[in-house]
């Protein structure tokens, strides 16, 4: 079944909707988009021998779903999830997902990363069978920061190179960049 972008939007609102009031909103991307990078490449490359970006052992979005609740989770996710993405494809800039001071701390944390995860936990929301606009096959691995993905999975990584841009140049750069990313463009916009 191919993917509705109307559910992808949704999922973009809400997850941006679970983090309000603990950060300013120009930084719900940070989280959001990396959540979405590592949904789409578990679905599309995940058991994949020969795929396009590595996902080692027990850093897939279904090891993410089995960290839900547990009192640690935002350590864990970066420890577990992110680090071992970013060592296995020269990656950077990835949020942090144990900041007390954006996430909350104890409870309040652990509820708004479980209740995230459980947004993009959606089956609607399943990339294994869908091209996002502009992917390609067959496209080698440079390695460098999360930007340079561009180069590997086309739309899960203009995601990732939203977030880069803002640290990089800010906000202004950030809002051309999203503007031409046409798959999220019309919730994007909105909560940017």
């Amino acid at each position: 079944m191919a993917l509705k972008k109307s559910e992808l939007y949704s999922s973009l609102w809400a997850s941006c909707d679970e983090l309000r009031g603990g950060m300013d909103a120009s930084q719900y991307k940070d989280y959001v988009l990396v959540l979405l990078f590592i949904k789409y490449i578990s679905d599309k490359y995940a058991g994949e021998p020969y795929a396009q970006i590595t996902i080692p052992p027990g850093a897939s979005f279904a090891d993410m779903v089995a960290l839900k609740g547990t009192p640690d989770i935002g350590d864990q996710i970066n420890k577990k999830i992110l680090a071992p993405l970013a060592n296995a494809n020269k990656l950077s800039d990835f949020p942090d997902f144990n900041d007390a001071g954006k996430l909350g701390s104890g409870k309040e944390m652990v509820d708004r990363l479980t209740n995230l995860i459980a947004i993009f936990e959606n089956p609607a929301l399943d990339f294994s069978t869908n091209r996002a606009e502009g992917d390609r096959e067959g496209v080698g691995s440079t390695g460098g920061s999360a930007a340079d993905l561009g180069n590997l999975v086309p739309f899960a990584s203009r995601c990732v190179c939203i977030t880069a841009k803002v640290r990089a140049v800010g906000a202004r750069e950030s809002s051309r960049c999203v503007r031409r990313v046409g798959v999220i463009r019309p919730a994007w916009d909105h909560f940017c």
